[in-house]
């Protein structure tokens, strides 16, 4: 059943018809946004495959009572959003220092052609060679000490070098 609905809100604001086969190139574009229940936040979670009973497997788990947003991707936002943190790290860089980042693969794949256009923009205003990778997710903190994977996230951090 989470397939149909899913299925049925994309082809109504996208007017394509999306079928199990090609399911991974359309929910490459559409992950979902959810709010977890008691907070505000939205986290992003890719839906990558359907299992025997069209349920939808994501990247991380989505918890129970959660709101769920099927989102639609734009690459130009994904761009600024890479530029700006880029910015910022460069301004906050010491003198001497490695830049790391980690981009989540669902974000390199949705972007194409385009991805090596945002590691150009972040490498543009860094002093010093990108170093990173690729991966499944992205772990961070929430507020309240709790860790939380994000999907199609981008983290950029600045280890100074004495």
């Amino acid at each position: 059943m989470a397939f149909e609905v899913y299925r049925d809100v994309i082809e109504d604001h996208e007017n394509i018809t999306i079928t199990k086969e090609d399911f991974y190139t359309y929910a490459k574009d559409h992950p979902f946004g959810v709010v977890i229940k008691g907070q505000s936040e939205i986290v992003v979670r890719d839906p990558i495959a359907l299992d025997d009973k069209n349920d939808i497997i994501c990247v991380a788990g989505i918890p129970y009572h959660s709101e769920i947003y099927v989102l639609k991707g734009n690459i130009d936002s994904l761009l600024s959003s890479s530029f700006e943190i880029a910015e910022y790290c460069a301004a906050k860089a010491p003198s001497n220092y490695i830049p790391l980042l980690f981009d989540c693969i669902s974000r390199a794949m949705f972007m194409g052609n385009r991805f090596e256009e945002e590691l150009n923009n972040i490498q543009d205003k860094l002093a010093f060679s990108v170093e990173g990778g690729l991966s499944i997710g992205e772990i961070a903190s929430q507020r309240n000490g709790e860790l939380i994977i994000h999907n199609k996230s981008t983290i950029l951090g600045i280890l100074a070098i004495d």
